[in-house]
């Protein structure tokens, strides 16, 4: 599948935030795949999963010591069409995450 045939989601957000649970509420796959190992420990490298066209990534959070949010956003966040950013009620973001959150480019999904 070419990637102009479809689009592709980002879910990032702040560690513990409830990303891979918003995303198995979301994809019915991920419903399926992700177990409960999977929403009791931090996500440590992006995981796509895929419902029609519609492709959701999995990014780990940022904010957590020593996760590699950072090397995974520059190398893939790009690809992102749009984004999902998950955060707790109480949150803080640093000027560098918001920077770096920014990486993904501003298109249309459909026209």
């Amino acid at each position: 599948m070419f990637l102009s045939n479809c689009a592709i989601i980002g879910v990032f957000g702040m560690q513990q935030a409830g990303k891979t649970t918003t995303v198995r509420r979301l994809v019915q796959h991920a419903a399926r795949s992700i177990t409960a190992r999977e929403l009791t420990s931090n996500t440590s490298f992006p995981v796509p999963y895929q419902e029609g066209n519609v492709h959701v990534i999995d990014f780990p959070g940022m904010g957590g010591a020593g996760n590699d949010f950072d090397k995974y956003t520059h190398l893939y966040g790009e690809i992102c069409q749009a984004v999902l950013v998950v955060l707790p009620p109480e949150f803080s973001l640093t000027d560098a995450e918001v920077k770096l959150l920014t990486l993904v480019k501003v298109r249309t999904l459909f026209q």
